[in-house]
């Protein structure tokens, strides 16, 4: 305390005059500069001893937070407000704002394994910017609205489909064109799926899922070919006339 008050007096009108380079002219300016008290507060911070130099122009004081944290903190952000404490008053005041908004009521299941499936499933159907949405939600397929709440999804799948095996995903089955809705849904596997997967869009602009069982596939290929056939020749005679 007595080498502070002998390097910087009690009277504040006794400054200490710091030369630094005048802009755009040749020489120096004086600037006048009164460091913090032992004892001044600011934020968490209070001052509990002299100041010192970190660089060239940059004057440091020792401070000691609330918490008990002591370190050299550079006077200007003290005093322009930018350093309010060691870090523990972001951490609190973090921890608050999660607590009482963004975060309330989470459903904390970020990292199930079953998340992705349901974001998933969801873009596909709800959100018109997703590239999926033109064969899932533009034809009309729809979540099941409990559904939504990923847990009341993911409890279901677990009571009625079990873990995930490897390298399946979720289907409609048996409806392909239906919602995904308890009844409707399975564990399959690619080759699974390619049973189940539209071929194309048919002349009334729909599109149109194979047949479940292989016999029947050849006979609805050729059901869509006298389709397209038909819409052939009626465009030529269009033309004719």
């Amino acid at each position: 305390m007595q080498a502070y008050e002998q390097q910087y007096p009690a009277d504040r009108a006794a400054q200490v005059l710091l030369l630094v380079p005048s802009p755009g002219k040749l020489g120096f300016v004086s600037r006048s500069f009164v460091p913090p008290r032992p004892g001044e507060r600011f934020g968490r911070w209070t001052v509990t001893g002299p100041t010192g130099h970190s660089s060239p122009g940059h004057r440091t004081v020792q401070c000691q937070c609330d918490c008990g944290t002591e370190r050299f903190v550079l006077v200007d952000q003290l005093r322009k407000g930018r350093s309010k404490s060691c870090g523990c008053l972001r951490a609190e005041l973090t921890k608050s704002l999660i607590t009482r908004t963004r975060w309330k009521g989470s459903h904390g299941m970020r990292y199930h394994p079953l998340y992705g499936i349901h974001q998933g499933i969801m873009a596909r159907c709800y959100r018109p910017q997703d590239v999926h949405y033109p064969r899932w939600g533009g034809r009309g397929i729809r979540v099941h609205e409990p559904w939504h709440d990923i847990r009341v999804f993911v409890a279901w799948i677990d009571e009625n489909l079990g873990p995930r095996p490897p390298r399946a995903s979720l289907d409609r089955w048996p409806d392909n064109d239906g919602d995904y809705a308890p009844g409707n849904v399975r564990w399959a596997t690619a080759r699974q799926q390619q049973e189940t997967t539209r071929l194309r869009r048919g002349t009334d602009g729909r599109f149109h899922s194979l047949p479940h069982t292989v016999p029947h596939q050849g006979e609805f290929i050729g059901s869509l070919a006298q389709q397209e056939l038909h819409r052939l020749n009626e465009a030529r005679r269009a033309q004719e006339w």
